[in-house]
């Protein structure tokens, strides 16, 4: 926290002393004069302040799903099942979690709309990572081809 002097004067005399000031958030104002820190502060204003779906309850629904998703996959891990992979057990948990929000009176669905770009900049990059780390390197050398053909094509027939 920060520091305030306070003069106190004693037999006519006056001196500085510090004391902790616990009402005074420091946060912005010690590291304020740092360029990057404004631009994240502005950044905020701009996108998150503004954005109607970063409430602290979508932000809970979020997470909550989140959860879900690696107690699912944990699940499948554990126990070993083999016919449903762990992406297929996340597909589940976000349909049964849309069912429940489908089902329950006075819950707007719209509300809970699927945000691309909070996809993208939050969700995928994870999921790239994951899948790199775990895929089996010799399969993946044996269909390179095949998996060479989709990319390809499937780049080109989107982009049409």
């Amino acid at each position: 926290k920060g520091k305030v002097g306070v003069s106190s004067s004693s037999s006519g005399s006056s001196t500085n002393t510090d004391l902790y000031d616990f009402d005074v958030d420091d946060y912005f104002t010690t590291i304020n004069s740092h360029y990057c820190c404004q631009m994240f502060r502005a950044q905020y204003g701009e996108y998150c302040e503004m954005n109607p779906l970063i409430t602290n309850e979508h932000l809970l629904l979020l997470v909550t799903v989140l959860i879900l998703c690696e107690v699912a996959k944990s699940l499948i891990k554990g126990y070993e099942i083999k016919v449903i992979p762990e992406a297929g057990a996340c597909i589940l948990v976000g349909s049964f979690c849309g069912l429940i929000a489908h089902v329950i009176p006075g819950v707007d669905i719209d509300d809970l709309s699927f945000d691309t770009e909070l996809f993208l900049c939050l969700l995928l990059p994870p999921i790239i990572f994951d899948a790199a780390l775990t895929v089996d390197k010799q399969e993946f050398r044996k269909r390179r081809f095949p998996i060479l053909m989709f990319a390809i094509m499937g780049t080109l027939l989107s982009s049409i």
